[in-house]
């Protein structure tokens, strides 16, 4: 009976690790992959309409597209980001959901390992001529040393799982800070995409306002600024 409760609780334990590392790719995920790859493909749209309009000619209508692309550029930037953030999460999520689940086959291991333990300790006091008196024939003593070996086998299985699981649930939590790490990197680029929303959008009110939209005006503007270059 002990050896059928404990082929069970090592069956269930390899399923129930393996069912945790070898996740799926969500539904969710995937519908994210695609509007990141799609907002991916806008913004390069938007970086190159910025360079072209470097290799223009210096007018107001190219310097407006300029800080239009640049406003709409970091916009999809920090919906970009913020998708990657929320795909980061929900990978944070599997790890942690993973590392509880090996941390508790973990456990389930130690409580085979110690009822194989107890088992065999039955031995420790018997001495090999009273087990042979005491099964009455050599084929029985025989079956009693090998049910023995095959305990201190067990025995060393159990503990080659143990530390494997231990190791796997270090693997996982140096993913986990990590990844920790990464989303707060993205955070941080995020913030430095609003700002770079913000000028864009305060430097086309403040441009608009100085030529209030005439091309003669800018020409102006441009002249008087590359004389205070100069100047310096």
């Amino acid at each position: 009976i002990f050896f059928a409760i404990l082929a069970s609780l090592l069956a269930f334990n390899f399923v129930f690790v393996n069912s945790s590392v070898a996740a799926p790719i969500s539904e969710e995920e995937v519908e994210m992959e695609a509007k990141i790859k799609e907002l991916e493909d806008k913004i390069a749209k938007y970086r190159e309409g910025i360079i072209n309009n470097q290799n223009k000619a210096k007018s107001l209508q190219t310097e407006i597209s300029t800080l239009d692309n640049e406003a709409n550029k970091a916009e999809l930037e920090i919906k970009r980001i913020d998708l990657i953030i929320q795909r980061l999460a929900i990978k944070i999520r599997e790890k942690e959901t993973s590392i509880r689940q090996i941390e508790q086959v973990v456990d389930l291991e130690k409580t085979s390992l110690a009822e194989l333990i107890r088992e065999i300790s039955k031995y420790d006091d018997v001495s090999v001529l009273e087990i042979i008196l005491k099964k009455g024939q050599l084929s029985d003593f025989l079956s009693e040393l090998n049910s023995l070996e095959n305990f201190q086998t067990q025995i060393q299985g159990a503990l080659n799982k143990i530390y494997n699981l231990k190791a796997d649930t270090e693997r996982e939590k140096t993913t986990l800070s990590e990844e920790k790490e990464e989303q707060l990197a993205l955070q941080d680029i995020q913030e430095t995409q609003r700002v770079t929303l913000e000028k864009a959008k305060k430097d086309k009110k403040t441009l608009l306002s100085q030529t209030k939209g005439q091309e003669a005006l800018f020409a102006q503007l441009a002249k008087k600024t590359q004389l205070d270059i100069e100047a310096i």
